[in-house]
């Protein structure tokens, strides 16, 4: 579920699924994909994106806050999740982009 609004001139974005880290592309036989899980979350988050109304834009420059919450590993060995922490925030800060939400261009 997405949760996207603005007012008093701030964007709120949340999106309730299972945190996936972005991951970089995979280049294979049959040219250039990404691991199944990655994939299969951003296209998900796409077509949720998709059927938000009243998308705007800005060209500003902004201020972030990225709130991710994962589960704590099993193995006590492992105080925390593996993957890092800003590979989450990208996966998010890309289907902001991807979206067409709140910003142009992540860039800015």
């Amino acid at each position: 579920m997405i949760d996207y609004k603005l007012s008093d001139g701030q964007w709120e974005f949340r999106y309730f699924t299972d945190p996936v880290p972005a991951s970089r592309p995979r280049v294979g036989k049959f040219g250039t994909y990404y691991p199944k899980t990655y994939a299969n979350w951003k296209k998900k988050g796409e077509e949720d994106c998709e059927h938000l109304p009243g998308k705007e834009t800005t060209d500003q420059g902004l201020f972030v806050l990225v709130d991710i919450v994962v589960e704590r590993p099993k193995n006590p060995a492992n105080a925390y999740p593996h993957p890092d922490v800003d590979n989450y925030a990208k996966a998010a800060l890309d289907l902001i982009t991807k979206g067409g939400l709140i910003w142009e261009d992540d860039k800015q």
